[in-house]
């Protein structure tokens, strides 16, 4: 019961701390975690997974709002991203996802300085490695995403740009500079690589019922993302091949789960005994290591409408036809009526499941399948080996899917990039993609929107891709700018 009410105490304080607070305060209050156990419960916290990538919904291409729907996105911050503007919360707002990440990290901060001379008691010194192994791997989860959402893109030309600030101490100061991207990716790598020699003895998925740390399985699977997001394809295919021989576990969207309520999209998705999928991440067996935001499809007035070229991309494999598609990726999250039978949306599509629907933009199973396609397709000598992966995910989201071959695909890397884009759809993954693609020196498209008449231009490498720092938190440290360029 101590320890029980002491992890509650310790939730608690991480989640009352302030954003000044954040890299010179303990994630503790006046609660001092003294055994090895104690510092376990520090990694408890379901609230460590939320909010990840969180500003990156409405910045992507593929999410489309009429001037109506726009009026009705009663979330302020949201309409800006919509707009790619250069400020989303004003002079007094927060933004959630950038606060959690510091505050996980500080979490990590915390147990790495302290975990070695930790008292055993009822723990064994293998506890005392897996959960050294657990922060180290938490904070380079927690480094990389913020780098994708807070800084350039990884490139040659980027290397010395300033990137994320970098708390590697508990005392660190709250006014610290941005890191550069070169120091923020190998700082990624060797808390990685670490962790997994840490990690070695573990299962490979820490828990498929509670994903919020990670197993062997999910640190490799970053080590993929990671290494993809630096170009370097040869060590991504090489870990996503590992992550997959560990663990492998897709959704069969196909013949194991349907609608709830066949013509009510929002009652969300269930399994052959009614049990309702995607609804808690951390239930969500597919995912390797849970990180997520909340309702990314929801009712209306948080909700978003699918833009017209991903519908035609939606038809174009198959019948040409969206409303008789055999995608099921489609057929459950696509819809012309709004929320509880409300609003018609046509001729326009709305995103719809479950209002309690979590979308991961962790480690997923998915993921590291198009991870791997994608590596094996850009090194251009395993084309084959691309379509395998692109096939397993396929076989388990088509109707009547048969195995794709060479002879069908005449561009192996454009299929894996279109199934990207409707895998990940409304995820905010997808705005990461083009960043990385316009760094790799692939073409990317100029973007427009109309809002009342008044056109926004996203650009290929522009630093619209980029989020800014909110206000507050520049009033309280003068070394940084809202953008790292």
């Amino acid at each position: 019961m101590k320890n029980i009410l002491l992890g509650i105490l310790i939730a608690l304080a991480v989640s009352a701390c302030s954003v000044d607070d954040f890299l010179d305060v303990k994630p503790i209050g006046k609660i001092i975690p003294s055994t090895v156990s104690d510092f376990d419960l520090l990694l408890n916290d379901y609230q460590m997974s939320q909010s990840a990538l969180y500003n990156l919904k409405y910045i992507d291409p593929d999410v489309y709002l009429t001037d109506e729907s726009f009026t009705d996105l009663w979330y302020e911050p949201l309409k800006q991203t919509y707009l790619w503007a250069d400020d989303y919360y004003g002079i007094s707002g927060g933004d959630d996802s950038y606060i959690r990440s510091y505050k996980n990290i500080m979490t990590f901060n915390t147990i790495l300085a302290d975990i070695d001379n930790a008292d055993l008691e009822d723990a064994a010194d293998e506890d005392r490695i897996r959960i050294k192994g657990e922060a180290l791997g938490g904070r380079a989860l927690d480094l990389f995403l913020l780098a994708e959402e807070y800084g350039p893109a990884y490139s040659d030309e980027n290397l010395d740009l300033p990137c994320v600030i970098m708390p590697l101490e508990v005392n660190l100061g709250a006014k610290s500079s941005r890191s550069t991207v070169k120091e923020v990716y190998n700082r990624i790598l060797e808390d990685t690589k670490e962790a997994m020699k840490l990690l070695d003895q573990v299962a490979p998925v820490h828990d498929v019922t509670n994903n919020l740390r990670p197993g062997r399985a999910a640190i490799r699977a970053l080590l993929a993302e990671v290494y993809l997001s630096m170009g370097d394809f040869q060590q991504s295919a090489q870990y996503a091949d590992e992550t997959l021989s560990m663990y492998n576990f897709v959704y069969n969207y196909v013949s194991d789960l349907q609608l709830k309520t066949t013509d009510n999209k929002w009652d969300g998705v269930v399994d052959a005994d009614g049990n309702k999928i995607f609804w808690r991440l951390t239930d969500t067996k597919s995912t390797l290591w849970s990180r997520y935001f909340f309702r990314v499809a929801t009712r209306e007035g948080v909700h978003s409408l699918y833009h017209p070229d991903l519908v035609a991309i939606y038809a174009e494999d198959y019948d040409n036809d969206p409303n008789s598609n055999s995608d099921q990726r489609w057929n459950f999250f696509a819809s012309k009526t709004g929320y509880g039978g409300g609003t018609d949306y046509s001729p326009y599509y709305i995103f719809a499941s479950d209002v309690n629907r979590q979308i991961s933009v962790g480690m997923s199973v998915p993921l590291i399948l198009l991870n791997a396609a994608e590596s094996k397709a850009r090194l251009g000598n395993d084309d084959q080996g691309a379509l395998d992966a692109l096939n397993i995910l396929l076989r388990n989201r088509i109707v009547g899917f048969t195995d794709l071959t060479l002879a069908d695909v005449p561009d192996v890397l454009a299929l894996v990039k279109k199934e990207r884009r409707k895998e990940f759809t409304a995820s905010g993954l997808n705005v990461i993609n083009l960043k990385r693609y316009h760094a790799y020196g692939d073409a990317v498209d100029t973007y427009t929107r109309t809002v009342f008449g008044e056109t926004y231009t996203l650009e290929p490498g522009s630093n619209k891709y980029i989020v800014p720092i909110y206000q507050k938190a520049l009033n309280q440290n003068p070394n940084i700018s809202a953008k790292p360029y």
